[in-house]
């Protein structure tokens, strides 16, 4: 039983450090509904994949459009009551922000602001990428990283980095501490060349994050549905 929690920690653990068992995601929009709560739709969200940032995907008929970018920049919640006191009341519109809230009694809180105002034949949906919790290992056939019923089989080589994290947190039960330090360097390795591969598939140009001069521009016509 110990080994086998040991294994199960072991697969949480490399989760945590490479974020290696990413998903796509859409999730239905209501109108004029600005807040959903991840874990109420996604059931294994661990946490949002750094370096993404959610889009709104709006279609109607045959047109199809995003809100992504510099048109839907993230703010924080502190930040929204200090810069725009009371928009939590604001009417709704065309969002222009998106922002998470952590609650502990609700749990994680993805919002809009402002909420949105669907012209007729609207439909809605989030799009994010997110970190899944893999299932847990219970049986001789399951495989680590296991999402959805789909087995990774890219992460196949990477299996043996989590027997060394599990022989590290065993190691102590034998007084064995030089042991813990030479099998967790194993499973570091497993982590570090996860990260390596990662690079070399990655493109090799910096970039800016943002692009300022294009969000200093005041061309950006008023929202119809919040104007005058």
């Amino acid at each position: 039983a110990r080994r086998k929690q040991a294994v199960n920690d072991a697969q949480t653990a490399f989760v945590r450090l490479t974020y290696c068992t990413r998903r796509y995601a859409t999730i239905s929009i209501t109108d004029e509904v600005g807040e959903y709560i991840l874990t109420a739709f996604l059931t294994d969200f661990l946490r949002l994949l750094s370096g993404t940032d959610p889009q709104v995907r709006i279609v109607n008929g045959a047109n199809t459009r995003y809100l992504s970018g510099d048109s839907f920049l993230r703010k924080d919640y502190d930040q929204l009551n200090r810069e725009d006191p009371g928009w939590q009341a604001a009417s709704a519109g065309t969002p222009t922000n998106w922002y998470l809230k952590e609650d502990a009694d609700a749990g994680l809180t993805l919002g809009m602001y402002p909420a949105p105002n669907f012209a007729t034949g609207d439909v809605w949906d989030w799009i994010i990428t997110y970190v899944a919790r893999p299932s847990t290992l219970s049986g001789d056939s399951n495989e680590p990283f296991t999402v959805g019923g789909t087995v990774p089989t890219q992460l196949d080589q990477y299996h043996q980095g989590l027997v060394h994290y599990a022989a590290a947190m065993l190691e102590p039960l034998r007084k064995n501490y030089s042991g813990v330090q030479r099998q967790m360097q194993l499973f570091n390795g497993y982590v570090a060349q996860y990260y390596q591969h990662r690079s070399a598939d990655q493109p090799q140009q910096v970039t800016m994050a943002r692009q300022y001069y294009r969000s200093g521009a005041s061309d950006r016509p008023m929202d119809p549905r919040r104007w005058p």
